[in-house]
């Protein structure tokens, strides 16, 4: 009989085209003296938490990737690499028919983490599988701390109070047969609003739980999210 396993999707095959001109694109720059795609590797390796990772990355750089693997000695035990597409529902469905080839259990957690958030936590991990197995579908999310307001025109047109609004981080965290059934309906209008992978299933119908991140756990997005990154890693502790 098939058990349900935990499985890791590390997307990154984005081009980071936020950050402006770099060398490499973002997941590859050096943080501490490593691509900062390892350090999310290493870390969700080091979390013991998961049967499989699947590494999603992009066809121009997927040498490069190996390459990667193989200066640092990563075992591929557990490792599988796919090609990933032009947007973010696209990288995650070459993940998914990955799974789906397979033959996993369909209650198995699946897991998906951004290659440039490097400061994930064992309990966002841990907090991920939890609350994946108990609802359905999960994300992380921190309070927000600035005023938000939605504009009209470029005037403010409402002001939401703010502890009803919460920032979405990753990893988002779903039971395989939801985020696969979710995949499979959704539709291209939908496909332009995802912002992120949660968003799927939420378009679907499906409640999404959220539980706290860390505020650590930032996405290197820009240029000072990577100043501010190097800051982070200099004094990192996980607690």
């Amino acid at each position: 009989m098939k058990k349900s396993k935990n499985i890791a999707v590390i997307l990154a095959a984005g081009s980071g085209k936020r950050m402006g001109k770099t060398v490499l694109p973002k997941q590859f720059l050096s943080l501490s003296m490593k691509p900062i795609i390892l350090l999310t590797l290493e870390r969700t390796l080091k979390s013991d938490l998961f049967d499989q990772i699947v590494l999603v990355v992009s066809k121009d750089w997927e040498e490069y990737t190996k390459q990667i693997l193989y200066n640092y000695k990563i075992s591929l035990d557990k490792l599988s690499i796919v090609i990933g597409g032009g947007e973010r529902i696209d990288s995650l469905n070459s993940a998914v028919s990955l799974l789906e080839s397979q033959n996993f259990h369909e209650d198995s957690i699946v897991v998906v983490l951004d290659a440039v958030r490097p400061f994930i936590t064992k309990k966002i991990l841990s907090d991920s599988i939890f609350y994946a197995k108990k609802y359905g579908v999960a994300v992380a999310g921190i309070e927000a701390k600035d005023t938000i307001y939605n504009i009209k025109e470029n005037f403010v047109d409402d002001i939401p109070h703010r502890h009803l609004l919460i920032n979405g981080q990753a990893p988002d965290s779903f039971k395989f047969k939801i985020l696969k059934k979710s995949i499979d309906k959704i539709q291209d209008y939908e496909k332009k609003v995802i912002t992120g992978t949660v968003q799927i299933c939420y378009l679907q119908g499906y409640d999404v739980y959220v539980f706290n991140g860390d505020e650590r756990n930032i996405k290197i997005t820009t240029s000072i999210d990577y100043a501010i990154a190097k800051i982070i890693e200099r004094g990192w502790k996980e607690e």
